[in-house]
């Protein structure tokens, strides 16, 4: 198998004068202490998924959302015992994360915390994958790229002060399928691409 990849670096902004991020919000006060609640978020893609995660990142509930606009619906959070807790929904172009506590009956948002975490993004031309950023991105970025999903074939990681972006060009790798896995700010993010060239 033939695999060369030349890695070109970018300079250029992701998203920017994006301002499309979700506000989730609850129908009644926060503090009235219920068992069930009215959630709503807003801005919610097609395929979304929707996961409940405890203190600890470990998944209770998880739901693919089928339709795309405002996602409303009561949860009942009586099953769970005093805790930190929050709601992750997984979109197409970011995470979303709003966090809750519940604690003796009562539940509390904490609107002020909640978070908008954008996706790398890939973009697949002539042989060549673009990866792009977010120019806010503060972490590092872990890069495995592997061959038919099983052989790697480069491995990087692009630090807080490098430039934005990479080109990995592919044009002289085998044809196939190739499986970019990116670690960032927390969260794993796997695309499968498939490279046509004459190897």
């Amino acid at each position: 198998m033939k695999t060369t990849i030349a890695v070109l670096l970018v300079v250029g902004a992701l998203f920017s004068g994006n301002n499309l991020y979700a506000t989730g919000k609850n129908s009644s006060p926060s503090e009235k202490p219920v068992k069930t609640k009215q959630v709503s978020f807003d801005h919610v893609s097609p395929d979304s998924k929707l996961y409940i995660k405890d203190s600890q990142d470990r998944i209770l509930y998880s739901e693919n959302i089928e339709s795309g606009g405002t996602y409303s619906r009561k949860f009942d959070f009586s099953s769970l015992p005093a805790n930190d807790y929050f709601f992750e929904v997984d979109k197409e172009a970011f995470i979303s994360v709003y966090p809750f506590t519940v604690e003796d009956s009562q539940v509390t948002f904490h609107e002020n915390l909640n978070t908008h975490v954008l996706k790398p993004r890939l973009i697949l031309e002539n042989n060549r994958v673009a990866l792009l950023r977010n120019l806010d991105q503060e972490q590092s970025v872990k890069v495995n790229i592997y061959y038919q999903g099983e052989d790697l074939v480069h491995s990087e990681t692009i630090n807080s002060d490098s430039p934005v972006g990479r080109i990995y060009d592919l044009s002289g790798s085998t044809r196939g399928d190739y499986l970019f896995s990116i670690d960032y700010d927390g969260y794993k993010y796997h695309e499968l691409l498939s490279i046509n060239t004459m190897y």
